[in-house]
């Protein structure tokens, strides 16, 4: 519980920077390296590792950050992890980076698709179901 405290205060803390990031790559209002050492000093303060995340499979990404399965799974973890994913996907993007792009995009729609659709750590910031849909349409999945 102490960990899943602590996520949703990073998040809190986080959570205006991690909206203004969004836009300012949607914008191309920051420098690829400026947007990329951004979501690394979030990953880094929130004790996330995206290089391992990137690593792994999509069976043994779920195994790293839910050892336990689907009873341990720390919503606040798995969104901001997905939301930094997201952010790289997108600035993967900008940059023409297509399969770079994709790969990030699809890790975070995995991890996001163990949430519950409405679960948000808070309500200024987008739901397990909007980020979904955003990643979706970016990958270009037809609507269900």
């Amino acid at each position: 519980m102490y960990r899943q405290d602590y996520i949703i205060r990073l998040i809190e803390q986080f959570g205006r920077a991690l909206a203004a990031l969004r836009n300012s790559i949607l914008g191309r209002q920051l420098s690829p390296a400026d947007a990329h050492a951004q979501v690394a000093v979030i990953a880094t303060q929130s004790g996330l590792q995206l290089d391992v995340a990137r690593t792994l499979d999509p069976v043994m990404l779920l195994m790293w950050l839910a050892p336990r399965g689907d009873a341990d799974i720390d919503p606040g973890k798995f969104w901001l992890m997905a939301e930094l994913l997201f952010l790289e996907g997108l600035q993967a993007r900008q940059e023409g980076r297509d399969d770079a792009a994709r790969a990030d995009l699809e890790r975070a729609h995995l991890i996001l698709s163990k949430l519950e659709h409405d679960w948000r750590p808070q309500a200024d910031l987008a739901s397990a179901a909007e980020r979904i849909a955003e990643i979706e349409d970016l990958l270009g999945v037809p609507p269900s």
